[in-house]
């Protein structure tokens, strides 16, 4: 799958726009990467704090800087889906959630597709990465599995 049309085609936005976007983008996907998982050896403590991190900083990320690390992390979730790398997935899962907004049940104005459609595209690629849609993602019948999603679920 093609992360950036999944999720729109972010070069629709002006040039001083873009620059704009991947210079914030990049402040935020510096403090997101800083709280990385790669090969941790933690607490479950430890990894529960380190997704907390995670959540603050995508739940703080708006409009195109948050657009443009969206498509980021959806193409490093098809890597680690590729790679079944249980950690990365893991840590994807909490970041992804943070970018989730709160379900509203009052009628959408046309401007708003755009968002109606990433959101349910990001809920597509959590799923992949919770093994719901297919077997290359984490296994959530495993115990330590669940432990491990409590916070990110706890979001959702």
């Amino acid at each position: 799958s093609e992360p950036s049309h999944m999720l729109g085609d972010c070069t629709a936005h002006g040039e001083g726009d873009m620059a704009r976007a991947s210079k914030v983008s990049e402040a935020g996907a510096a403090r997101i990467g800083s709280t990385g998982y790669s090969g941790w050896r933690g607490t479950l403590r430890e990894v529960r704090k380190r997704q907390r991190q995670d959540l603050a900083v995508s739940t703080g990320l708006t409009g195109e800087s948050q657009t443009v690390v969206i498509i980021n992390d959806v193409q490093l979730a098809e890597n680690a889906l590729q790679a079944r790398d249980a950690n990365e997935i893991l840590r994807l899962v909490g970041r992804l959630v943070g970018y989730f907004e709160a379900p509203r049940l009052l009628w959408r104005e046309p401007s708003q597709s755009f968002q109606t459609e990433r959101q349910r595209q990001l809920r597509h690629v959590v799923l992949q990465l919770l093994g719901v849609v297919d077997d290359r993602g984490l296994d959530s019948d495993d115990p330590g599995t669940r432990k491990l999603l409590k916070i990110p679920f706890k979001h959702i």
